[in-house]
């Protein structure tokens, strides 16, 4: 399974730029972006919304890209 860093590393390497490049559009800094990219940091909504709109990524896509990919569901309320 393609996780969240993946996803964004290959749309950013299908576009042939650079982490400084992205996170230049982002107007965050260059760390800052790898963080998002690589999962170390959660991706804030003003900066999903950018990343979206520069990768070109459908509302469908949305879920797949920003979503946790690992959770746990608890068979009983808490």
């Amino acid at each position: 399974m393609i996780n969240l860093k993946s996803k964004l590393r290959i749309r950013r390497e299908e576009k042939k730029v650079t982490l400084r490049e992205v996170a230049s559009i982002l107007d965050v800094d260059t760390v800052t972006y790898f963080y998002y990219e690589t999962g170390k940091r959660n991706v804030p909504n003003e900066i999903v919304d950018k990343l979206m709109k520069y990768f070109e990524i459908n509302e469908k896509e949305k879920k797949e890209f920003f979503l946790p990919n690992n959770f746990s569901v608890c068979k009983t309320a808490v």
